[in-house]
């Protein structure tokens, strides 16, 4: 069984029922431009809810402003993110600058 079949969405929207928040895909392409050309802003547009990114691999650079967010602040349960790649391996995880 691969990944698109196991009912990821499904989960993930009763995560964001139960807790509130904002489900955002980068299937989306409005959005991933919004991220790419606003990461930091992004990410931290809406602090006191959850934030879920689907596909998040399609906007490498999000992941250093991810970084940047959480190092500010500490707060666990902010981000939920989902994708098809090892976040590890992206290019932006390898990189001291901002990858867009």
């Amino acid at each position: 069984m691969s990944p698109r079949q196991v009912g990821k969405t499904t989960l993930i929207k009763e995560i964001i029922d139960t807790r509130g928040g904002r489900f955002v895909t980068f299937d989306d392409i409005v959005a991933a431009i919004g991220a790419r050309e606003d990461p930091v802003g992004f990410v931290d547009s809406d602090p006191n809810r959850l934030l879920t990114i689907d596909e998040v691999q399609r906007v490498p650079g999000l992941i250093l402003a991810l970084k940047y967010i959480g190092d500010r602040d500490t707060r666990p349960g902010r981000f939920l993110l989902t994708g098809l790649a090892n976040l590890l391996k992206l290019s932006a995880m390898r990189t001291s600058s901002w990858a867009y």
